[in-house]
């Protein structure tokens, strides 16, 4: 899939507001106008996908299990200390996943990928 489509697809969900702010202008330029905003949207990407850690530290916090609610909370917090011990080091979540497939579609690999 292309960039421009996994682009679509990540706007149509939830996502960080800087990285839909970015993807939105992203998609509204020309070739061009890509092409001088790629670095702009990489380092958009970089900030918006979350590490597992970042994850289990922020399901742990009183804001998340409130705005969440407690089992929820758990179950995501849970669910990425799991994945960590399977080695993973991003977010699974669909925005993270959608959002790291476009950047290896730019060429590029987030820090902490091998």
């Amino acid at each position: 899939m292309n960039t421009e489509a996994l682009i679509k697809e990540l706007l149509g969900g939830h996502c960080d507001a800087t990285l839909k702010e970015t993807a939105e202008k992203w998609l509204a330029a020309d070739e061009a106008g890509r092409e001088a905003m790629r670095d702009e949207l990489i380092a958009a990407i970089g900030g918006a996908v979350c590490t597992v850690d970042e994850v289990i530290e922020a399901f742990g916090q009183e804001d998340h299990i409130a705005a969440f609610g407690a089992d929820v909370a758990a179950g995501i917090k849970a669910h990425a200390e799991e994945i960590k011990a399977q080695g993973v080091k991003y977010c699974d979540c669909p925005a993270c996943t959608k959002a790291i497939e476009i950047l290896h579609t730019l060429g590029e690999k987030m820090p902490l990928e091998d």
